[in-house]
């Protein structure tokens, strides 16, 4: 019963949050929890990850320029965005996700995060 209350409430959440781009591609809102609830600090391990996969990438320079090129036009489409640390209390009130890359090696070289 517990399993498909949680998907009812799942179906719910992808119902009354998903968008869909011209490419038919679907996005849809994290399903964070109604109450405030302080999300730790994540900073710390985000960086060090975000820069253990910057020193990879820039051992292929084609690949790296690629994964530039995507988060740039990823932060113009406003799907992620920076933070001002001075403005907020970052530590209480903002998660950083950390992401790695996929290597497709098919006709043509694909980076996917």
């Amino acid at each position: 019963m517990l399993c498909q209350t949680k998907k009812n409430l799942c179906e719910e959440h992808f119902i009354e949050n998903y968008a869909r781009n011209d490419k038919g591609r679907y996005s849809v809102k994290l399903p964070f929890k109604a109450e405030r609830q302080d999300l730790g600090d994540s900073k710390g391990l985000a960086f060090r990850q975000f820069l253990n996969l910057e020193k990879r990438l820039m051992k292929i320079p084609n690949v790296y320029q690629q994964y530039k090129d995507f988060m740039s036009e990823y932060l113009s489409l406003r799907q992620m965005e920076e933070v001002d640390e001075n403005s907020v209390d970052v530590k209480n009130e903002h998660f950083y996700i950390t992401h790695h890359h996929v290597i497709r090696s098919q006709v043509s070289l694909l980076v996917y995060v």
